[in-house]
């Protein structure tokens, strides 16, 4: 029974962590500012109803800590 509430506790304790970071404003701040830098344009396919999205900068830079720079429609050489 002891083990079971330390199962318990700690499934409860990983999800409250998984909670913090899924609403946490900066990081949305984050991939939002990264999704408008790669121009990201969707259309809806009007045979199946389902939506098709490309990016117009597919390519970027990113720094030793994977946070996008700065993006390109060409390849960076």
């Amino acid at each position: 029974m002891k083990n079971l509430f330390r199962v318990l506790f700690l499934g409860f304790f990983m999800l409250i962590i998984a909670a913090c970071k899924l609403f946490s404003p900066k990081e949305w701040a984050r991939l939002n500012r990264e999704e408008n830098m790669k121009g990201e344009v969707c259309h809806k396919n009007i045979w199946t109803d389902e939506i098709e999205c490309r990016y117009k900068r597919p390519y970027c830079l990113k720094d030793s800590s994977r946070e996008v720079l700065e993006c390109s429609s060409k390849p960076y050489n």
